[in-house]
Formats: structure tokens, sequence, C-alpha cells
């Protein structure tokens, strides 16, 4: 990943929230795509904080899904769910570095 194409601090905060008040729903991503009028693959985008998403879009779907506002959606929070399996921030690990963590 170019160093242009790695995701903001806000994207990451919006996606792990995002996340949080869906399954707080109980919403699958197909759920709330449906919801939202997006695709499945773009919630799924949105959460890992692989895309952009313009202020307008953030701010329409934290009103329509979740009833929230944007500025809430775009605070760090603590985890308020148990089902989530991740700690902030949303990410994957690097299988070669996974394996030097455990070892």
């Amino acid at each position: 990943m170019k160093k242009s194409d790695e995701p903001t601090n806000s994207q990451i905060i919006y996606g792990y929230n995002f996340r949080i008040e869906r399954l707080n729903l109980g919403w699958s991503q197909e759920k709330a795509a449906h919801y939202s009028k997006t695709s499945k693959s773009f919630i799924s985008l949105l959460e890992r904080a692989k895309t952009g998403i313009s202020l307008r879009k953030a701010e329409e779907l934290s009103l329509v899904l979740f009833n929230k506002e944007l500025i809430d959606m775009l605070r760090k929070k603590p985890r308020s769910y148990k089902r989530a399996k991740t700690e902030f921030p949303v990410g994957r690990v690097d299988p070669k570095k996974k394996k030097k963590l455990i070892e």
C-alpha cells in the first residue's frame, strides 16, 4: 500500500464505529447495504477503512442507519459490542508479523 493510500485516522475511526453500530443493531453487512442502498462489498471496505467516503455520504449513512450525527461517529469509543473481535483501530496483522508476535 502506498503512503497516500494508507487510511486516515478518521477513516479508521468511522469504519470501526460503523461496524460497532451495525453489530449493536444485529445487522449483517448485507442488511446494512440494503438499507443504505449500497453494496455489501462497500460496507466491508468501509468498515476496514479500505475505501474513502465523502463527508456527505458519511453523514447520510450515520443519520439514516444509526440516527447518529457524523461527529459522534468520528469519536474514538471504547468497545461496546462483545462480538467485536478487533480492538481499536481496525486493521489486519500481516501473517508474517503475526508469527513474530506469537514466537
